[in-house]
Protein backbone atom coordinates (compact mmCIF):
# COMPACT_ATOMS: atom_id res chain seq x y z
CA UNK A 1 0.00 0.00 0.00
CA UNK A 2 1.43 3.45 -0.89
CA UNK A 3 0.09 6.71 0.54
CA UNK A 4 -2.81 5.73 2.96
CA UNK A 5 -5.43 7.84 5.50
CA UNK A 6 -6.47 6.51 8.76
CA UNK A 7 -10.30 6.94 9.14
CA UNK A 8 -12.18 5.99 12.60
CA UNK A 9 -16.08 5.75 12.80
CA UNK A 10 -17.29 6.03 16.16
CA UNK A 11 -20.86 5.35 17.08
CA UNK A 12 -21.33 7.02 21.49
CA UNK A 13 -24.71 5.22 21.58
CA UNK A 14 -23.11 2.16 21.62
CA UNK A 15 -19.98 3.07 22.31
CA UNK A 16 -18.55 0.88 19.42
CA UNK A 17 -15.86 1.81 17.15
CA UNK A 18 -13.98 1.24 13.69
CA UNK A 19 -10.83 2.06 12.42
CA UNK A 20 -9.54 1.23 8.98
CA UNK A 21 -6.83 2.07 6.34
CA UNK A 22 -6.98 3.10 3.22
CA UNK A 23 -5.27 4.91 0.02
CA UNK A 24 -7.78 7.62 -0.54
CA UNK A 25 -10.23 9.58 1.72
CA UNK A 26 -13.18 7.72 -0.54
CA UNK A 27 -12.54 4.17 1.42
CA UNK A 28 -14.32 5.17 4.36
CA UNK A 29 -17.32 5.06 2.44
CA UNK A 30 -16.76 2.10 0.36
CA UNK A 31 -17.95 -1.19 1.39
CA UNK A 32 -16.48 -2.90 4.27
CA UNK A 33 -17.66 -5.85 6.40
CA UNK A 34 -21.08 -6.37 7.70
CA UNK A 35 -20.72 -5.34 11.08
CA UNK A 36 -18.04 -2.39 9.76
CA UNK A 37 -20.79 -1.27 7.61
CA UNK A 38 -23.44 -1.18 9.63
CA UNK A 39 -21.56 1.25 12.07
CA UNK A 40 -19.94 3.50 9.49
CA UNK A 41 -23.53 3.68 8.08
CA UNK A 42 -25.48 4.71 11.13
CA UNK A 43 -26.60 8.66 11.60
CA UNK A 44 -25.32 8.07 15.06
CA UNK A 45 -22.35 7.89 13.73
CA UNK A 46 -18.86 10.30 13.83
CA UNK A 47 -17.12 9.69 11.31
CA UNK A 48 -13.03 10.95 11.14
CA UNK A 49 -10.35 10.81 8.62
CA UNK A 50 -6.43 11.86 8.20
CA UNK A 51 -6.50 15.48 6.18
CA UNK A 52 -3.43 14.23 4.83
CA UNK A 53 -2.12 11.04 3.60
CA UNK A 54 0.48 9.26 5.61
CA UNK A 55 4.19 9.72 4.92
CA UNK A 56 7.47 9.21 5.57
CA UNK A 57 9.16 11.71 8.89
CA UNK A 58 5.63 12.81 9.67
CA UNK A 59 4.44 9.04 9.82
CA UNK A 60 4.96 8.37 13.85
CA UNK A 61 3.66 11.90 14.85
CA UNK A 62 0.64 11.47 13.08
CA UNK A 63 -0.20 7.57 13.85
CA UNK A 64 0.85 8.33 17.41
CA UNK A 65 -2.03 11.64 17.37
CA UNK A 66 -4.67 9.20 15.59
CA UNK A 67 -3.76 6.16 17.91
CA UNK A 68 -4.18 8.63 20.83
CA UNK A 69 -7.74 10.19 19.89
CA UNK A 70 -8.94 6.26 19.17
CA UNK A 71 -8.48 5.90 23.25
CA UNK A 72 -9.88 8.83 24.42
CA UNK A 73 -13.24 8.05 22.02
CA UNK A 74 -12.72 5.08 23.75
CA UNK A 75 -12.71 6.18 27.23
CA UNK A 76 -9.17 5.55 27.84
CA UNK A 77 -7.14 7.25 29.93
CA UNK A 78 -3.89 8.17 27.92
CA UNK A 79 -0.87 8.94 30.38
CA UNK A 80 1.75 11.98 30.21
CA UNK A 81 4.52 10.75 29.48
CA UNK A 82 6.35 13.93 29.76
CA UNK A 83 8.18 13.62 26.58
CA UNK A 84 6.52 15.56 23.83
CA UNK A 85 8.72 12.93 21.55
CA UNK A 86 5.94 9.74 22.67
CA UNK A 87 3.14 11.37 23.82
CA UNK A 88 1.45 14.56 22.17
CA UNK A 89 -1.12 14.36 25.07
CA UNK A 90 -3.04 18.01 23.72
CA UNK A 91 -4.41 15.01 21.25
CA UNK A 92 -6.68 14.24 24.08
CA UNK A 93 -8.88 17.14 22.74
CA UNK A 94 -7.96 17.60 19.38
CA UNK A 95 -6.10 16.67 16.79
CA UNK A 96 -4.61 18.78 13.65
CA UNK A 97 -4.58 15.69 11.82
CA UNK A 98 -8.05 14.15 12.28
CA UNK A 99 -10.94 15.69 10.85
CA UNK A 100 -14.30 15.08 10.61
CA UNK A 101 -14.95 12.90 7.04
CA UNK A 102 -18.44 14.83 6.74
CA UNK A 103 -20.19 17.68 9.23
CA UNK A 104 -22.44 15.80 10.82
CA UNK A 105 -25.41 17.53 13.42
CA UNK A 106 -28.26 15.76 15.11
CA UNK A 107 -31.56 16.07 13.26
CA UNK A 108 -33.88 14.91 10.40
CA UNK A 109 -34.65 17.06 7.02
CA UNK A 110 -37.95 15.63 5.83
CA UNK A 111 -38.38 15.57 1.96
CA UNK A 112 -42.12 16.05 2.14
CA UNK A 113 -41.62 19.58 4.45
CA UNK A 114 -39.30 20.60 1.16
CA UNK A 115 -40.78 23.48 -1.11
CA UNK A 116 -39.48 25.26 -4.59
CA UNK A 117 -36.01 23.14 -3.70
CA UNK A 118 -34.21 21.18 -5.91
CA UNK A 119 -31.99 18.34 -4.24
CA UNK A 120 -28.06 17.17 -6.02
CA UNK A 121 -25.84 13.86 -5.04
CA UNK A 122 -22.38 14.35 -4.84
CA UNK A 123 -19.66 12.09 -4.34
CA UNK A 124 -16.31 11.99 -2.55
CA UNK A 125 -15.25 11.24 -6.02
CA UNK A 126 -16.91 14.23 -7.61
CA UNK A 127 -14.57 17.05 -5.20
CA UNK A 128 -11.76 18.29 -6.49
CA UNK A 129 -8.06 16.82 -6.17
CA UNK A 130 -9.64 13.27 -5.05
CA UNK A 131 -10.42 14.23 -1.74
CA UNK A 132 -13.11 13.11 -0.39
CA UNK A 133 -13.32 14.29 3.02
CA UNK A 134 -15.78 17.03 3.17
CA UNK A 135 -14.89 18.87 6.14
CA UNK A 136 -14.27 22.33 7.39
CA UNK A 137 -10.86 22.97 5.56
CA UNK A 138 -12.74 23.12 2.27
CA UNK A 139 -13.68 25.72 0.98
CA UNK A 140 -17.55 26.44 0.87
CA UNK A 141 -17.46 28.10 -2.60
CA UNK A 142 -15.40 25.12 -3.95
CA UNK A 143 -18.39 22.71 -2.45
CA UNK A 144 -20.66 25.31 -4.15
CA UNK A 145 -19.18 25.21 -7.29
CA UNK A 146 -19.75 21.67 -7.76
CA UNK A 147 -23.11 21.44 -6.52
CA UNK A 148 -24.27 24.01 -8.60
CA UNK A 149 -23.29 23.10 -12.48
CA UNK A 150 -23.41 20.04 -14.57
CA UNK A 151 -27.34 19.39 -13.94
CA UNK A 152 -29.82 18.86 -16.44
CA UNK A 153 -32.06 21.63 -15.95
CA UNK A 154 -34.09 21.74 -19.06
CA UNK A 155 -37.04 20.05 -17.48
CA UNK A 156 -37.47 23.16 -15.03
CA UNK A 157 -37.61 25.56 -17.69
CA UNK A 158 -40.88 27.57 -18.06
CA UNK A 159 -42.46 26.39 -15.53
CA UNK A 160 -45.27 27.57 -13.41
CA UNK A 161 -42.82 27.27 -10.03
CA UNK A 162 -38.78 27.53 -10.15
CA UNK A 163 -36.36 26.16 -7.19
CA UNK A 164 -35.21 29.03 -5.11
CA UNK A 165 -32.63 26.93 -2.53
CA UNK A 166 -30.27 23.93 -3.99
CA UNK A 167 -29.98 21.30 -1.33
CA UNK A 168 -26.29 18.85 -1.70
CA UNK A 169 -26.27 15.24 -0.12
CA UNK A 170 -23.98 13.46 0.44
CA UNK A 171 -23.85 9.56 -1.66
CA UNK A 172 -24.50 6.58 1.04
CA UNK A 173 -24.32 8.92 3.87
CA UNK A 174 -27.62 10.70 3.11
CA UNK A 175 -26.24 13.70 4.90
CA UNK A 176 -26.60 17.41 3.86
CA UNK A 177 -23.39 18.88 3.14
CA UNK A 178 -24.82 22.02 1.90
CA UNK A 179 -27.91 24.25 1.43
CA UNK A 180 -28.29 27.78 -0.67
CA UNK A 181 -30.75 30.12 -1.80
CA UNK A 182 -31.41 30.17 -5.40
CA UNK A 183 -31.43 33.52 -7.06
CA UNK A 184 -34.69 33.97 -8.45
CA UNK A 185 -33.72 37.06 -10.31
CA UNK A 186 -31.39 35.18 -13.36
CA UNK A 187 -33.19 31.76 -14.27
CA UNK A 188 -30.85 29.07 -14.57
CA UNK A 189 -28.89 28.58 -18.03
CA UNK A 190 -27.14 25.63 -19.04
CA UNK A 191 -26.23 23.20 -16.31
CA UNK A 192 -25.78 25.31 -14.20
CA UNK A 193 -27.72 26.95 -11.12
CA UNK A 194 -27.49 30.49 -9.88
CA UNK A 195 -26.67 31.24 -6.27
CA UNK A 196 -27.04 34.16 -4.30
CA UNK A 197 -23.85 33.46 -2.13
CA UNK A 198 -21.29 30.98 -3.07
CA UNK A 199 -20.09 31.04 0.44
CA UNK A 200 -23.46 31.04 2.06
CA UNK A 201 -24.31 27.25 2.35
CA UNK A 202 -26.01 27.22 5.19
CA UNK A 203 -28.89 29.96 6.12
CA UNK A 204 -31.54 27.66 7.86
CA UNK A 205 -28.83 25.30 9.80
CA UNK A 206 -29.23 21.91 8.55
CA UNK A 207 -25.85 21.14 7.49
CA UNK A 208 -24.86 18.02 9.00
CA UNK A 209 -28.53 16.87 9.06
CA UNK A 210 -29.69 13.45 7.30
CA UNK A 211 -32.03 14.23 4.49
CA UNK A 212 -34.86 11.54 4.83
CA UNK A 213 -36.85 11.11 1.56
CA UNK A 214 -39.56 8.63 3.19
CA UNK A 215 -39.30 5.98 0.53
CA UNK A 216 -38.96 7.96 -2.25
CA UNK A 217 -36.40 7.10 -5.28
CA UNK A 218 -33.62 9.97 -5.22
CA UNK A 219 -33.21 10.93 -9.61
CA UNK A 220 -29.83 10.37 -10.45
CA UNK A 221 -29.74 14.02 -12.27
CA UNK A 222 -31.76 16.59 -9.90
CA UNK A 223 -34.82 15.76 -7.79
CA UNK A 224 -37.41 17.90 -7.09
CA UNK A 225 -39.60 18.91 -4.39
CA UNK A 226 -42.48 17.35 -4.97
CA UNK A 227 -44.43 20.61 -5.41
CA UNK A 228 -42.16 21.03 -8.66
CA UNK A 229 -42.60 17.60 -9.37
CA UNK A 230 -46.19 18.21 -9.57
CA UNK A 231 -45.59 20.35 -12.89
CA UNK A 232 -42.99 18.07 -14.40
Amino acid sequence: MGKSFLYIGSDSATNEIYVGIGESTTRIYELHNPAAQSLLGRASTVLWQTAEPFSTGEDARRAEAAAIKVATLLGRTVVDLNDPAVTNIASTKTSRYLVPAVVRRPGVVFYEELERTAIVTVTPDDLEDGRGAIHGGRRNAELAERARQWWDLAASRGRAIQPRRLIARLKGAGVIVGDWDLDESVPSTGDSFNLVDAENLDPREIRGKRLEMGGRRLSTKVTWSQDIRDLL
